[in-house]
C-alpha cells in the first residue's frame, strides 16, 4: 500500500482548458472533466484528484488528511502525480512533504 501524504494546492486559479489539457497529458481516465466556467480554483483540482483517488480504492486514513491508496492503484497515483505537477511546476523541484508526497509502507492492520 502507499501512504500519499495531505496534498497541498497552491492558491493559484487556473484555466479550465490548462486543467483539462493536463488530465488527458497524464493519461488519466476520460471523459475528461468539465468546468461550469472558465476558471479553476484548489478547491476543484483537490476535488478531481480526491475523486480519482477514491475510484481507484483509495481511504483516507487519518485525521491529518493522508490518504492509504492500494499498491493496485500505483499506476494511478503516479498519473495523478503527474497531472499535479503539471498543474503546478513549481512543486516538481521541491519535493517537499505537501508537493504529492507517497510512501510505499506494508499494511499492518488495525491495533
Amino acid at each position: 500500500m502507499y501512504i500519499l501524504h495531505k496534498v497541498e494546492y497552491p492558491p493559484v486559479t487556473l484555466g479550465a482548458a490548462q486543467v483539462q489539457n493536463a488530465w488527458t497529458a497524464a493519461g488519466l481516465p476520460q471523459p475528461v472533466p468539465t468546468f461550469s466556467g472558465p476558471n479553476v480554483g484548489p478547491a476543484d483540482v483537490e476535488g478531481l484528484v480526491t475523486k480519482a483517488l477514491l475510484a481507484g480504492g483509495a481511504m483516507v486514513s487519518k485525521s491529518d488528511g493522508a490518504m492509504e491508496v492500494p499498491r493496485s492503484s500505483a499506476d494511478l497515483l503516479r498519473r495523478l502525480e503527474d497531472f499535479y505537477q503539471r498543474l503546478y511546476p513549481e512543486t516538481k523541484a521541491s519535493r517537499r512533504l505537501g508537493h504529492f508526497q507517497y510512501e510505499e509502507v506494508e499494511w499492518l492492520g488495525e491495533f
